[in-house]
């Protein structure tokens, strides 16, 4: 597990505690929570892909951006589980749902990070066919544009909890 996953977990959880009562960002942390924890038990696995190690990182980026799009979708599917708690929560997950413009600024995030993958992709393929002599990008600037990309993604998953807070206490919610 990378130092960052370390950092910001905790930091993710604690944030899907305090706004536990606003359904629709809850669900989207847990959406993120489960992603990042499939990202994580393969990750150690994938690095001895080579060039195709930010192959999966494109994909568990499309695969959170298609959660977002998706999330009445899998709310209708947790709804339809026959277990009486799990059932409740995919029901007021359903009633809850909205997309809002937190849902394009977490798309825009994780963009970023898809170009990143896909640069170092290009020229880890590149130096793997011998066309170039490095891979001055991902031995330079991938860590820290991923640090940055990680980074974002938990202020805006803050800024998300926060708002949702505020909101509820403007408008009075229970």
């Amino acid at each position: 597990m990378t130092l960052e996953k370390m950092i910001f977990i905790p930091i993710i959880v604690v944030c899907a505690f305090i706004c536990r009562k606003d359904k629709n960002v809850t669900m989207l942390i847990i959406l993120y929570l489960i992603i990042e924890a499939l990202n994580i038990a393969i990750q150690k696995a994938s690095m001895q892909w080579g060039y195709l190690y930010y192959l999966r990182c494109i994909a568990f980026d499309l695969l959170f951006i298609t959660a977002i799009f998706a999330r009445r979708g899998i709310a209708h599917l947790i709804a339809a589980i026959p277990i009486d708690k799990v059932q409740q929560t995919g029901e007021a997950w359903v009633r809850a749902f909205r997309h809002s413009i937190f849902d394009m600024a977490i798309i825009g995030i994780i963009f970023c990070g898809m170009i990143i993958s896909t640069i170092c992709m290009i020229e880890g393929f590149l130096y793997y066919q011998w066309l170039i002599d490095t891979t001055w990008f991902i031995d330079n600037t991938f860590d820290r544009m991923q640090w940055i990309v990680q980074g974002a993604t938990v202020i805006y998953i803050i800024l998300l909890t926060c708002s949702s807070s505020l909101n509820r206490k403007k408008y009075r919610i229970a």
